[in-house]
């Protein structure tokens, strides 16, 4: 069976190696994702601006759930696997692609994400070239399984998709992003802050 992400959550359970000592003892798995590092720190001062308008703290980590959350609950409510694979070979393809320069190391821990980095030149950029920021989303392992069933069902359609569960995250967050910028997701921050309140 092919993996649908690094975690191969979905491999794991359906060949029932995963015991109720596993679930128990992993239930968030660690995601590497990689973005432009641009679009990170943007995204780091949107969540800083959300926190300071409700007067809570509201993290990189809070904002990609809402996001997954949102995109998955669509998907659950129109199931066809057609469109969500058009929808994000469309998104992808309107994404900047980055190349892997700088990393930004997350501290693991079971109790926070900490948002610490670390900045790692590799070598100089070439003209045009992209930054990139790699860093670790923990996600809850029941949705991190679900994405993967997903892609799965998706490869029913398309048996040689690229996607995997950390790219389709590191769409939605780019695509977040652009339409920020844009102006298009000021509403969607409203109703966070106004949540959060």
């Amino acid at each position: 069976m092919k993996a649908y992400s690094k975690k191969n959550l979905l491999q794991k359970s359906t060949e029932m190696k995963t015991t109720w000592l596993n679930i128990v003892n992993y239930s968030s798995v660690f995601l590497d994702l990689n973005v432009p590092r641009s679009h990170y720190f943007r995204m780091k001062v949107l969540c800083e601006d959300i926190s300071e308008l409700s007067g809570a703290l509201f993290t990189q980590q809070k904002m990609i759930e809402l996001l997954w959350n949102d995109f998955i609950n669509q998907v659950k409510k129109v199931p066809n696997f057609e469109m969500v694979y058009s929808l994000l070979l469309e998104r992808e393809t309107k994404m900047i692609v980055t190349t892997k320069e700088v990393l930004l190391e997350e501290r693991k821990n079971s109790f926070a994400f900490f948002e610490t980095e670390k900045v790692i030149p590799v070598r100089k950029l070439k003209k045009n070239e992209i930054i990139s920021a790699t860093f670790q989303y923990r996600m809850n392992r029941k949705q991190a399984l679900r994405g993967e069933v997903m892609l799965a069902d998706i490869a029913e359609i398309h048996p040689d998709h690229h996607f995997t569960l950390e790219r389709v995250l590191e769409i939605i967050y780019c695509d977040f992003i652009e339409k920020y910028k844009q102006g298009e997701s000021e509403k969607v921050v409203e109703q966070i802050v106004e949540s959060i309140e």
